[in-house]
């Protein structure tokens, strides 16, 4: 759920600076979006508009979804000033923060422009296609309506897969003088930067393209000519003496918005001495892309080279993820997070500190000072770490995943979660206690202690564990799948959810009690216990349960496909789906209700019960059902395709029926018609034989007198 701001319009203008370039935003009317001179004129005045459509709205909800974040800061106190909301709010202790966009990390910034970058390309495309047609009607959202990009997360990955193409496309060209040429034109000679290096300034939609495609990234494209032709931003190049391009800037107000090297990469380090050098002359600030030039911002705000930094550093935070640095001096200190992922490290200082989170991902750093300790989580994953040190300490959570750490500690101090998975991990302490979620997925693990306590979760999925002791304590879900337990003890509670699936276990224990939801895909189990009742979903798909017992209370869904079960019983409960699809369920109770959708399709049914309630989808496609009958209720559509429906009751909304030509439901309603004329035709006529044969028999038809 975002959280509250209070200065939420700091928040709109960052967006807005990002979209525009810094530039004003112009609203636009929907006559001129129908006008298709005005789009022929003004595709990039659009496209803006499309994207900050999309940006205030996704990245609004990521940038606020957490308020764990370092550009989230608490309102701890109301000024006169705020509104009244406001201060309800910290008066009934509901929290509420300052967004502070300087705080936000170069890494995010620019997947950010990855995305806004993206986004021209696909809205230029949309443009164009629409510009074809005989009359234009554009839809100023559209980018909310493109499946690739209807998340932030989502969004991210086809930015990163549009960039890919760009660099795989520069990258099977080779520099020709007919480049050279090319490259030239609509520049501005700027400064001799030594070694036949020079900057020079782009000044024309055709120099950015000419940069964008030899340097495998989207300055051409389109996305900013017109913010160059107005002035808003400046595009720069450094190239060698050939002419071939390495460095690309853009530059606002005498920041450097954006550094990159090819491939939309950092920078190599050998050009780094010509990217400082002009830095330095045009007396420009790093700002957002420092990282990118080689430079980080100490404590005191002065931006250092990270290759020459000097012991004692002092830093805010500190981000040298996936650069070429190989060494940290002494006596390093880092109040907030330090993310060293991917840079070319093998070692730590023995005195590094680091007050919030560090990560080493994907580095060569085989072990950890004796005693080390970071004030927040430590990630290692995928590095080339083989121990823990004695006496580690965390504030937060240990991720070694997929290293080669082969046992824990004999004293440590892990403040949060703590994931093991897939490391040569084999024996779990026996008196560990867990202050969040344990993961050792896809270890060697075959054995639990019995005063193992885990506050969070606990996912043990794929390792060897055999059985699983009555004492072990777990404060939320339980995860078992593919492991060799084959039997749970009595009374198991789970907080949370309970995950079974293709495990041994073939009978659950007596008294078993699962909170959220119990998935037991692909087990030998043949019963639930009677009245059994789970707040969430329950799965027992390709199990060999043939009955499902009385008072089965599902709060969420109910999968029951490939299942053996072959009815349901009367009082069934289930709050979403109920999916039975490719079962043998042959029947359902009269007045049957489902939450949510009924999934029939491919399954043994053969008619639909009376008073069938179905709050969402009714999909009865691939079945041999021939009617559907009056009463039936389903709030959302009908799904027939490829069923044998051939009578549809005259109270069934034709319109909520999908899979059937609307002349293949009218037929079905008249034939429905037909049969109920024909039915009470047959029943008058043997009332009428009835009453015909009681007066020649001499019947009296009221047994009286």
């Amino acid at each position: 759920m975002p959280v509250n701001l209070r200065n939420e319009k700091a928040l709109n203008q960052y967006i807005e600076n990002l979209v525009y370039h810094g530039e004003k935003h112009e609203a636009l009317k929907p006559a001129e979006l129908q006008d298709k001179a005005f789009v022929g004129e003004n595709k990039d005045k659009i496209i803006s508009a499309m994207i900050y459509q999309w940006m205030k709205m996704r990245v609004r909800e990521h940038l606020t979804e957490s308020s764990e974040v370092p550009y989230l800061e608490p309102v701890t106190a109301a000024d006169e000033k705020d509104p009244a909301w406001l201060k309800a709010a910290l008066a009934e202790g509901r929290p509420v923060y300052d967004f502070n966009a300087d705080e936000i990390s170069e890494g995010f910034y620019n997947k950010l422009n990855a995305i806004r970058d993206c986004f021209y390309s696909s809205c230029l495309d949309y443009l164009d296609k629409e510009l074809s047609k005989p009359k234009v009607k554009l839809k100023v959202d559209y980018l909310k309506t493109v499946h690739d990009y209807d998340s932030f997360e989502k969004a991210v990955i086809a930015a990163n897969k549009w960039h890919e193409g760009l660099a795989k496309a520069s990258q099977k060209q080779t520099f020709k003088e007919e480049d050279r040429r090319r490259m030239e034109n609509g520049t501005e000679f700027v400064m001799d930067l030594g070694d036949g290096f020079k900057a020079v300034k782009l000044l024309t939609p055709e120099a950015l393209d000419a940069e964008s495609d030899k340097m495998g990234h989207c300055v051409g494209q389109g996305g900013y000519d017109r913010a160059v032709k107005s002035n808003a931003i400046q595009i720069y190049s450094i190239r060698d003496e050939k002419g071939e391009p390495h460095v690309t800037f853009e530059i606002q107000n005498n920041l450097v918005k954006q550094c990159k090297g090819k491939a939309d990469k950092l920078v190599i380090k050998k050009y780094l001495p010509y990217v400082q050098k002009f830095i330095s002359r045009m007396g420009l600030n790093p700002y957002d892309d420092a990282k990118n030039m080689g430079m980080v911002k100490d404590i005191s705000g002065k931006f250092i080279n990270m290759y020459e930094m000097p012991e004692g550093a002092h830093f805010k935070n500190l981000d040298l993820s996936n650069t070429e640095v190989s060494v940290l001096p002494k006596g390093v200190i880092v109040d907030g997070y330090a993310d060293l992922s991917g840079a070319r490290l093998k070692s730590l200082p023995e005195d590094l500190k680091v007050g919030k989170n560090l990560s080493i991902n994907d580095t060569g750093i085989e072990s950890l000072p004796f005693g080390f300790s970071v004030g927040g989580s430590l990630s290692a994953k995928r590095s080339a770490l083989k121990a823990l040190p004695e006496g580690l300490r965390t504030g937060g959570s240990l991720d070694v995943s997929d290293t080669k750490v082969s046992s824990f500690p004999r004293t440590f101090s892990i403040g949060k979660d703590i994931d093991i998975s897939r490391t040569e991990i084999r024996d779990i302490p026996s008196d560990l206690k867990v202050n969040g979620d344990f993961s050792f997925v896809n270890t060697r693990i075959d054995f639990l202690p019995e005063k193992l306590e885990v506050a969070g979760s606990m996912n043990a999925e794929r390792s060897d564990i055999g059985s699983y002791p009555a004492g072990v304590k777990v404060g939320k879900d339980l995860n078992l799948r593919e492991t060799a337990v084959e039997k749970l003890p009595n009374g198991l509670k789970v907080n949370g959810s309970l995950f079974l699936t293709h495990s041994q276990i073939s009978e659950l224990p007596e008294g078993l009690e699962v909170k959220d939801s119990l998935l037991l895909c692909g087990l030998y189990i043949s019963r639930l216990p009677d009245n059994f009742k789970t707040g969430g979903d329950l799965d027992i798909s390709g199990t060999r349960i043939h009955s499902l017992p009385q008072g089965l209370d599902v709060g969420g869904s109910l999968n029951m496909r490939g299942s053996s079960a072959t009815e349901i019983p009367s009082d069934l409960k289930v709050g979403k789906d109920l999916k039975l699809g490719s079962s043998y369920i042959e029947k359902l109770p009269d007045n049957f209700t489902v939450g949510r959708n009924l999934d029939l399709s491919y399954s043994s049914i053969r008619e639909l019960p009376k008073g069938l309630k179905v709050g969402g989808i009714l999909d009865i496609s691939s079945t041999s059902l021939k009617e559907i009958p009056t009463g039936t209720k389903a709030d959302g559509f009908i799904r027939a395709g490829n069923s044998d429906v051939a009578y549809i009751a005259p109270d069934i909304d034709s319109k909520k029926i999908t899979g059937l030509s609307p002349e293949k439901v009218k037929e079905a309603k008249l034939a429905y018609r037909k049969r109920a004329a024909q039915q009470e035709i047959r029943l008058k006529k043997t009332q009428k034989s009835r009453t015909s044969a009681s007066v020649r028999f001499g019947i009296k038809g009221s047994g009286r007198e």
